[in-house]
């Protein structure tokens, strides 16, 4: 397994990480970066999916907490103001059908 010197990253402001993700500089898990921010995951479904899958989460809010509900949009608000959930993870993972197909560093 690859490891990552998250190091330089944990006294950030997640805005300075997500401007590096953005240049390519951080292309590898972000966890233990930005130290006492929340770290989240995203999930992008398709409408007729979305509702179950919020409802699913809200009754299971300690392993699936739900920062933000973005429609029609990818900028974030309450996760951060002038994020975009496009250009500011380090990596996707695309499953379609249920099947992962590849893997994106930019979803724009």
């Amino acid at each position: 397994m690859r490891t990552f010197d998250i190091t330089p990253y944990i006294n950030m402001h997640p805005a300075e990480v997500r401007g590096l993700i953005r240049q390519g500089v951080i292309d590898f898990p972000t966890s233990g970066m930005c130290a006492g921010y929340a770290q989240a995951n995203l999930v992008i479904l398709d409408a007729e999916y979305a509702a179950d899958f919020e409802e699913w989460a809200r009754q299971n809010p300690f392993p699936c907490p739900i920062l933000e509900i973005i429609k029609g949009t990818p900028d974030t608000h309450a996760m951060g103001e002038g994020g975009n959930i496009c250009t500011d993870i380090p990596r996707y993972r695309v499953y379609e059908n249920g099947v992962f197909t590849k893997e994106i560093t930019d979803a724009a």
